[in-house]
């Protein structure tokens, strides 16, 4: 089988590159890169020729704006693994309501061109097919995954003794619910052995700089971001890692890249209680869910702080879990599954 992925894009997203890194250990596959420069008729034409010779073009996350032209001069079936919604991540989650018309129309336009879609969950699958009238033959579950060398086992330890620490990491966004982890904080302010980490920034930022100024928490460390590379190392330091905790439709949705990456470091998860994680991970076998609320999340951390053994429990599980299911050649080999049964349905009709 030989893979074209088209796009726009430095392929260096994550998702992306789990793909990428995965279809290496697979000697019968060929892949190759195509930058778009140009979305015109000219490139249009190199890149008709290009794809004359592949068996599919894979378009990558979030590049809806490429789909359209990728499809108008492919001579391969074409894959979206667009990842997100523009219309549920700006409009539905930001509530940027004066963009829902053109937020709406890229998704409708991205994912009723593709002759293919993927979806990371089972929901985010389900939602393409309600929204957009997609045909469920035409559609997939690809989970997110993660790359094992940047993620090893010789990073994973078990913090020191001392102050326990309780780590995220992650974009403020909406789905984040960074502001519940900030109001639980505040609740555990006085407890000198509870300290909080939070590394990253975004579009929430100057609303949760308020929300802190107003709390007053002395027990957070705000990192701001870190490079990708720099992840593992970091988390290997935290007692306990925190998922997502937005009240979102998006967050109910998706799994996100950070939990895949605290459980393949052995590392204990609290997170929200969503139908998009439990397509994963298993309430107190492998995780911690709970609601998004600051006192339930205080509680479930103050418990698990109290239990050790849970805590190794949950950690050691959630890591077998990953490192047997979802490392980089899981993924793509579940990729070739996918787009082989793309062709027996294509082959039958």
């Amino acid at each position: 089988m030989k893979i074209l992925f088209a796009g726009k894009d430095k392929f260096e997203y994550h998702r992306t590159l789990v793909l990428l890194e995965g279809l290496k250990h697979f000697g019968d596959i060929e892949f190759e890169l195509f930058y778009i420069d140009a979305r015109n008729a000219k490139s249009g034409d190199l890149f008709r020729k290009k794809t004359a010779d592949f068996d599919f073009v894979i378009v990558p996350a979030f590049r809806h704006r490429d789909v359209r032209w990728v499809k108008k001069y492919s001579s391969a079936p074409v894959v979206f693994d667009p990842l997100i919604s523009k219309y549920l991540t700006r409009v539905i989650d930001f509530k940027q309501w004066y963009k829902a018309p053109m937020k709406y129309f890229l998704d409708w336009r991205a994912l009723r061109s593709a002759d293919y879609v993927l979806a990371d969950t089972e929901a985010m699958r389900q939602y393409y097919i309600r929204k957009w009238r997609l045909k469920e033959k035409n559609t997939a579950v690809l989970p997110i995954g993660f790359i094992e060398k940047d993620f090893s086992k010789e990073s994973m330890k078990q913090p020191g003794t001392g102050v326990f620490k309780v780590g995220f990491y992650g974009s403020f966004v909406p789905l984040q619910g960074v502001d519940v982890i900030v109001k639980a904080a505040s609740l555990l302010n006085e407890n000198l052995e509870i300290q909080f980490e939070i590394i990253g920034s975004g579009y929430e930022k100057k609303k949760i700089d308020a929300l802190q100024k107003k709390l007053e928490n002395v027990n957070i460390e705000y990192t701001g971001w870190l490079p990708y590379k720099d992840l593992a190392a970091k988390i290997a330091d935290f007692d306990i890692c925190l998922g997502i905790f937005g009240s979102s439709i998006k967050a109910d949705y998706v799994v996100p890249n950070k939990v895949f990456h605290y459980a393949a470091m052995q590392k204990c998860i609290i997170s929200k209680r969503t139908v998009g994680i439990q397509e994963v991970f298993s309430q107190n076998e492998n995780i911690f869910l709970i609601d998004n609320h600051p006192q339930s999340l205080a509680s479930a951390i103050t418990d698990l702080k109290e239990n050790w053994e849970q805590r190794l429990h949950l950690a050691q599980n959630a890591s077998e879990l990953i490192r047997a299911e979802y490392n980089e050649r899981k993924i793509a080999h579940k990729l070739i599954e996918i787009l082989n049964s793309f062709s027996n349905e294509k082959d039958k009709s």
